[in-house]
């Protein structure tokens, strides 16, 4: 199964850790910069100007960092009311408007955010991030032809940025276009072979697409092979097992991914599938607890082909 919230933490990390380099570079070569001194009193005026411009360049830095420090902790109020702190002191800086766009985002302000966004874009037409932010913005709205707009505007600006197809082939996937999602998804590997979640993409959406089940398999088994603690492969290869008839290896596969994250809807509905068809009496409970979870999981995944066989008197 993929996990699109990631791709956007991937992005925003990106970013944050741009931030973070720039804002160190900053802060070590203004050290001492807001201390008063008494020699600014016959410095000539342009050098104090300069000053001045640098002890606002610190304060904006000092200001994001602490937007992006609450952002991190989940506390979008405080992020926000610093982000627009920093934003006062230059309100074309690109980091900061996608940064304060991703705020906005958490806080369920899509207008806000697409207008972050947008500015960011405007300010730098070649910034991809920006674009890949504001598309997913779009999509959430099932906005698709503006989503869709703003994915092939990253990819185009930056053919050779793996993330920017993978942000495209994710969208595809979720509208059930799955000759492009795996074309972007192949792409975005070929620029970038260890990315174990785009391994992991193509694998389910190989699943989804009711492809060859091997060929389904091996890019599942690429990405355990590339991660091995990257719960939602397991998920994935647990469902591709139960297509190609190998049940008991889909419950080791869920249950590891299960190890990872116990409350893993899809990872208990696959391994009590998997187990009715093995007659094992803790079926129900799976099926049962992944029903707790996600109501309608059940329908979901009969959507996919997978269904809870009926349970015999040797399962009772």
């Amino acid at each position: 199964m993929t996990a699109g919230p990631v791709r956007l933490r991937h992005g925003l990390l990106i970013g944050g850790l741009l931030f973070a380099v720039v804002a160190v570079v900053i802060l070590v070569s203004t050290r001492g910069a807001s201390y008063p001194n008494p020699v600014d009193l016959v410095r000539p005026a342009p050098e104090l100007n300069a000053r001045s411009q640098v002890e606002r360049d610190v304060e904006r830095t000092v200001f994001g960092l602490q937007c992006l420090d609450a952002f991190i902790r989940n506390k979008y109020a405080a992020a926000l009311h610093h982000c627009d702190l920093a934003l006062s002191q230059n309100p074309n800086d690109v980091m900061l408007l996608k940064l304060r766009g991703n705020v906005n985002v958490a806080l369920g302000k899509s207008k806000a955010a697409i207008a972050d966004f947008t500015r960011a874009a405007t300010l730098a037409p070649r910034d991809t991030e920006a674009y890949r932010f504001r598309g997913t913005v779009y999509a959430s709205l099932r906005r698709d032809s503006e989503a869709l707009a703003d994915f092939n505007r990253a990819v185009a600006v930056a053919p050779g940025d793996p993330l920017s197809l993978e942000f495209r082939g994710f969208f595809h996937e979720t509208r059930g276009r799955y000759a492009p999602a795996i074309a972007d998804f192949l792409a975005s590997i070929k620029l970038q072979p260890q990315s174990y979640h785009v391994w992991n993409s193509l694998c389910w959406t190989y699943f989804l697409a009711h492809a060859d089940p091997h060929e389904a398999l091996a890019a599942c088994n690429r990405a355990v092979d590339l991660n091995a603690h990257y719960a939602n492969s397991y998920d994935s290869r647990g469902f591709v097992l139960i297509r190609l008839g190998r049940y008991q290896a889909a419950v080791d596969d869920f249950s590891r991914a299960l190890a990872v994250n116990p409350k893993f809807a899809s990872s208990l509905f696959g391994r009590g599938v998997a187990k009715v068809h093995l007659h094992d009496r803790s079926a129900a409970r799976d099926i049962a607890m992944a029903k707790l979870i996600e109501p309608g999981i059940e329908a979901r995944f009969a959507g996919y082909g997978i269904r809870v066989p009926a349970i015999g008197p040797s399962g009772t």
